[in-house]
């Protein structure tokens, strides 16, 4: 399976942290389905798993979901 990896242009720093915390928190290690501007966007989080409590270890938009 191959995945399309999406740049969100015209969006600020604080946003796409808003959004990656978002996903984070509410469905750590597993996909989070968005849309914005009308677009299905899957941000893919995970979690540090070797170290307790949540840790974010990377949280990145897909185009193409699960």
């Amino acid at each position: 399976m191959t995945h399309e990896w999406l740049y969100v242009s015209g969006t600020s720093p604080e946003f796409d942290m808003a959004v990656y915390t978002l996903c984070f928190v509410a469905r750590p290690g597993r996909n989070c389905r968005l849309q914005i501007q009308g677009h299905d966007v899957y941000i893919r989080t995970y979690d540090v798993g070797h170290l307790p409590g949540l840790q974010v270890a990377t949280a990145f938009p897909m185009v193409n979901g699960p």
